[in-house]
């Protein structure tokens, strides 16, 4: 087992001290890891994991690479209210919680404690009047033990974001010059811009258009917010890294492969090197069961970036490439195919590089796998998501290396979505160690 980086265990040191903490590490820093290393370190036999669904079985597969032997129970419906019981990692996700008079909340409330609860993308508990919210940091509270929030955008509209988690686990931040705590309204007039608008005819409503006061806050949160950024740590991370993110797919129709083969010979098979139709159809299928699930977690993952960061996007069928664009309208992505002209493609490349609103590129690894720069003083890119790489390590890497070129100020994480369950689990664990193999030794 790797050991953990400085930054990591920092952080598990202070969980284990019982320090009340918020991992605010940025998204490829190993949030995860962190957090079930420290619940071993704490000793903890009940952790409960509160997690969009998306992220459901990603924690499935941390908790298994992390915690081996430790049982793992995911919640899914009614049925399984008694797991809520379970020892181990207990999965739920936010929206069970967020059921208005949610039957999870109340199991949880009349079940046993648990010794520490894992808030994962801490920031779907950001409005105090959501149901969840008030559930977690209310209703629940003192039923979860130590809880630890994390999330690599904290805050994404606003400071005034904060104030549920700090008012429950941190309220300290609150204090005001009497001694006495801030409430809500006073917490966003102190640290966000506050005004009243008029919409149409109707009534004045107090609107946050942003933050303010940003150095006194953070002097509040010192010792609470863990925060760690990729170009803060370059020197503990290797340059670039590839991961593996499972996903829960349909896996109904997708065929076997021949049994018995290794590694490279498995790769071989699946290149079309033996001109098998069988191991076209497969890589097709495998394509198409991991588009939706692809667009739902590459739209949580933007939405956990800072603004200014953007992300790239790799895939091969042209209808694969046609399902993450529909699928990603709302961030306005381009891509990029083998049917994309010269003319086109440099437009593209250049709004990628300068256009602050375009964020996202989605590209056939054929068409932009080579002969592309992507960084740029005004493109913040360290993150490569291929939603179906090629059987070819070098390729992937060559891929990845659009973003890690002279200029790029952070560490590259390239990640290879998997349709779990399926033998696109295996697939994926070869190319991204033999990608990561690739890298070492040529880079």
């Amino acid at each position: 087992m790797t050991p953990l980086y400085p930054f990591q265990a920092d952080a598990v040191a202070k969980i284990a001290a019982d320090q009340q903490v918020y991992l605010g590490f940025d998204p490829g820093l190993g949030k995860s890891r962190t957090a079930i290393h420290a619940a071993k370190k704490r000793a903890a036999r009940r952790i409960l994991v509160i997690c969009p669904a998306i992220g459901r079985v990603v924690w499935e597969q941390q908790c298994a690479l992390w915690a081996p032997g430790v049982p793992v129970t995911t919640v899914t419906g009614i049925a399984d209210l008694p797991k809520l019981r379970n020892p181990g990692f207990v999965l739920v996700t936010y929206g069970l919680l967020s059921q208005r008079d949610s039957p999870y909340v109340a199991a949880i409330n009349k079940g046993p404690g648990y010794d520490m609860t894992v808030l994962d993308e801490a920031a779907a508990v950001k409005n105090p009047g959501a149901n969840r919210t008030k559930a977690i940091l209310g209703k629940m509270l003192p039923r979860l033990g130590y809880v630890l929030p994390m999330s690599g955008t904290p805050a994404p509209n606003h400071a005034g974001e904060l104030f549920p988690i700090l008012k429950a686990l941190y309220p300290d931040a609150l204090l005001d010059g009497s001694g006495k705590h801030m409430n809500q309204w006073l917490f966003e007039d102190t640290f966000c811009k506050v005004v009243t608008k008029k919409f149409g005819g109707g009534p004045q409503i107090r609107t946050i258009e942003g933050s303010k006061n940003m150095a006194a806050l953070r002097a509040r949160l010192h010792g609470f917010m863990l925060r760690v950024r990729k170009e803060d740590v370059l020197t503990e991370l290797p340059p670039i890294r590839f991961d593996i993110v499972p996903l829960g797919v349909k896996t109904d129709g997708i065929p076997d492969i021949p049994s018995g083969l290794s590694d490279d010979e498995l790769l071989k098979w699946l290149s079309g090197a033996t001109a098998s139709q069988s191991a076209m159809r497969i890589r097709h299928l495998l394509g198409a069961a991991k588009v939706e699930p692809a667009v739902e977690y590459i739209d949580e993952f933007l939405a956990g970036l800072s603004p200014d960061k953007k992300v790239l996007v790799f895939a091969h069928h042209a209808d694969v490439i046609a399902g993450l664009v529909r699928g990603l309208s709302g961030h306005t992505p381009m891509a990029i195919t083998g049917a994309t002209g010269p003319t086109d493609r440099s437009t593209l490349v250049h709004a990628f590089l300068n256009q602050p609103i375009r964020r996202l590129l989605i590209a056939n690894i054929q068409a932009a796998g080579t002969g592309l720069t992507l960084v740029g003083p005004n493109c913040k890119c360290s993150d490569v998501i291929f939603v179906e790489p090629t059987y070819s390590p070098a390729d992937n890497v060559q891929a990845a290396c659009r973003v890690h070129r002279i200029g790029q100020k952070e560490a590259v994480v390239a990640r290879f979505l998997t349709a779990h369950g399926t033998i696109d689990d295996r697939i994926q664990s070869i190319l991204a160690r033999k990608a990561q193999d690739f890298s070492a030794l040529f880079n």
